[in-house]
């Protein structure tokens, strides 16, 4: 379900480890209390301070901090298109506006496109990863990485109902995503990723960002594949107001085809 909230702190304990604090918070989501770990940047003293305060908010009744993105599992549908965002709207790009719109209408989907014109940071690592295709070409489209069709050839009502024919059991919900604020007035965020389980030896995880260039059209920016997230670069001190076009996604790919996927889409979708 895309069924991203956003959650409110519950309450905040911290202990200190050499010359960092671990912060263990939690927060409640759809009437549901989830507790998590994280390591912050900050000394001892401050950590404290944050902490009282943010405590001190979260009893009170009045309390209405939004700290904690919560993210939603979605199938990713990821199309190679080669037109600039300002020419979309043609009538030649018709095909990739109505899957666009589509995907956007559904509940467990999310399409991404790679801008074969102004291509992402990484994607040359990212589309050898694709299963299916003998090569990047323009208007490929692939579900959970494994190219379907190329809507040059076939009708896109006829990629839709593919699409919506592909088996969707539910991904375990194993890896985490997550954006936190550093401050108390929740101005600048960091991006967290994780797995529950011990990191897959046999698998490639991925990270996606991406905007919002238009209504529906997630545009990827910078795109990083690794065989251990620990080594990716996470974005960090990203200022509340680029959340609102800016999102993430974050999934692993194990034989081919993704088999877990977490995303977080730009606060304005959340906000309507």
């Amino acid at each position: 379900m895309r069924n991203r909230v956003v959650g409110k702190i519950d309450f905040i304990r911290w202990s200190v480890h050499g010359e960092n604090v671990a912060l263990t918070y939690s927060f409640v989501c759809e009437g549901r209390k989830t507790e998590e770990v994280i390591f912050v940047r900050s000394t001892a003293v401050l950590v404290l301070v944050a902490a009282l305060t943010l405590l001190l908010l979260a009893l009170s009744s009045c309390a209405k901090w939004i700290l904690i993105v919560v993210d939603g599992k979605v199938y990713p549908i990821e199309v190679e298109e080669t037109s600039n965002a300002s020419e979309l709207k043609d009538p030649t790009n018709q095909d990739f506006m109505e899957l666009a719109n589509w995907c956007a209408e559904q509940e467990d989907v999310v399409m991404f496109w790679y801008d074969l014109a102004d291509p992402p940071v990484g994607f040359h690592d990212r589309a050898t990863l694709f299963v299916g295709a003998t090569d990047v070409i323009d208007k490929n489209v692939y579900v959970n990485n494994v190219f379907i069709a190329n809507y040059e050839d076939t009708a896109i009502d006829e990629i839709i109902s593919i699409i919506s024919e592909q088996p969707r059991e539910d991904f375990p919900g194993e890896l985490k995503l997550r954006l936190v604020a550093t401050d108390l007035s929740a101005t600048v965020y960091d991006l967290f990723v994780d797995e529950v389980k011990a990191k897959d030896a046999t698998a490639k995880y991925v990270l996606v960002e991406f905007e919002e260039v238009q209504s529906n059209v997630y545009k990827v920016t910078k795109v990083q594949v690794s065989e251990n997230f620990e080594n990716m670069d996470v974005p960090k001190n990203i200022p509340a107001s680029e959340l609102n076009t800016k999102g993430f996604a974050f999934f692993k790919i194990r034989d081919g085809e993704v088999v877990d996927n977490r995303v977080i889409e730009p606060l304005k979708k959340v906000q309507r």
